[in-house]
C-alpha cells in the first residue's frame, strides 16, 4: 500500500528526530505526539512509571498494516472457495466487468448476482437455456466469481461429472453440495436421459439451499 510504504519511509527517515519534551517523556518527531505515557503508581525494576505508547504516525502505520493482512488473508480465502467452485475449470476471471458482451441475459444475471441477499432469502433461483456457445456457462461464472469476492461459498459442477464418479464418492459430493449457498448445475442436459439420473437431478433441485451449510 502507497500510504504504508510513504510511512515506513517517514519513519526510517525521522528515526533520529525523536526528541524529549519539556515534561520529560519521549515525542515523535514526525507528528509530535508523545511515545510514552506516565501510569501513576506503576513503577518498574527499574523505578519508573513510563510506559510506551503509539505516536499518531506509528496508529496509522499499525492500521495500514493490520487492513493489509486483513485484505491478504481475504484474498487467499477466496482463492480457496474459487478453486473449490471451479475445479480446475477455465472460467476462474469470469467477471461481469470483464465481459466484452452487453446482452440482457447477462444483465439478468448481474441482476441476480447483486441482489443474492433477496434471492436466497426467499430461495429464488435462475434458469439459463439456449444451443451451445451462447455463453451460458460464462454468464453462471460471473454470477459465481461476484459471489466470490464476498466470500460466500459456491459450487460449480456439471451434472456427468457427478453421474460418473462412484456411489461412495458420489454420496460424499451431493452432501457437500447441498450445503453451498448457491450451486451451479452446468451443462444440464447434455447428459443421457436415465431414470437414475433424473433421481439425481431430482434430489438437487428439491433439496436447494440447506440453512445449515450457510
Amino acid at each position: 500500500m502507497k500510504n504504508d510504504r510513504e510511512t515506513k519511509t517517514l519513519l526510517s527517515e525521522k528515526r533520529e528526530a525523536e526528541y524529549v519534551g519539556e515534561d520529560g517523556l519521549r515525542y515523535c518527531g514526525i507528528c509530535q505526539e508523545p511515545r510514552e505515557k506516565v501510569v501513576p503508581g506503576l513503577l518498574s525494576l527499574f523505578g519508573t512509571d513510563r510506559r510506551p505508547r503509539l505516536c499518531r504516525c506509528q496508529r496509522t502505520l499499525l492500521e495500514a498494516q493490520e487492513q493489509e493482512e486483513r485484505e491478504r488473508k481475504k484474498q487467499e480465502r477466496i482463492l480457496r472457495l474459487r478453486e473449490l467452485c471451479f475445479q480446475g475449470a477455465s472460467l476462474e476471471d469470469a467477471t461481469f466487468a470483464g465481459s466484452t458482451v452487453d446482452s440482457p441475459p447477462l444483465e439478468r444475471c448481474r441482476r441476480y448476482a447483486e441482489a443474492w441477499a433477496e434471492a436466497c432469502e426467499a430461495h429464488i433461483g435462475l434458469l439459463l437455456w439456449g444451443p451451445p456457445g451462447t455463453g451460458k456457462s460464462y454468464a453462471a461464472a460471473c454470477v459465481a466469481n461476484h459471489l466470490l469476492q464476498q466470500e460466500i461459498p459456491v459450487r460449480m459442477i456439471k451434472l456427468t461429472q457427478l453421474l460418473n464418479c462412484g456411489f461412495r464418492e458420489r454420496e460424499e459430493t451431493l452432501c457437500r453440495l447441498l450445503r453451498v449457498p448457491l450451486l451451479i448445475i452446468d451443462d444440464y442436459g447434455m447428459e443421457r436421459e436415465t431414470e437414475y439420473g433424473l433421481e439425481i437431478t431430482f434430489s438437487l433441485l428439491i433439496a436447494g439451499w440447506n440453512p445449515e451449510g450457510r
